[in-house]
């Protein structure tokens, strides 16, 4: 399925214009519009990328390509460190809030503490959020 969108002016729909760029969106399962035979063929190996569905000779040349990419242990390499990578920066990132949700969870109490709160509206007029006013108004009640 193809479909080309036409631009138009959100505050007049009916007046159309042409900025030189078009967006086609493509589906790899859809049923309506008339594709050319080579992008049918490049949508059923983009779906399913196997030797039987690289029936063009730039689909041959582009499954040999991913083949290639798919056997080379180095981009197997790369592709998991930067997974890695990835993980250890959300770890570390998961850390450093748990860390700051810490340090504010403990300024309230003090503050609570020191003005004699005893309900989390009061926390909250001294610039808590509710979560962490009520946590600390029970952690000293």
């Amino acid at each position: 399925m193809v479909y080309t969108v036409r631009k138009c002016c959100v505050e007049a729909p009916e007046l159309s214009y042409d900025d030189g760029e078009t967006t086609i969106f493509l589906y790899t399962r859809g049923t309506q519009g008339r594709p050319e035979k080579e992008l049918k063929d490049l949508l059923r190996y983009m779906e399913n990328s196997t030797e039987e569905n690289a029936r063009t000779d730039s689909l041959k040349e582009l499954h040999r390509m991913v083949g290639a990419v798919k056997s080379d242990g180095e981009v197997g390499i790369s592709y998991m460190k930067s997974v890695e990578i990835e993980e250890k920066i959300r770890e570390e990132g998961r850390e450093e809030g748990m860390a700051a949700g810490i340090d504010t969870m403990m300024q309230a109490i003090e503050c609570a503490k020191t003005k004699g709160y005893t309900t989390a509206d009061q926390l909250m007029q001294a610039g808590y959020d509710r979560k962490v006013a009520e946590a600390a108004i029970k952690c000293i009640v």
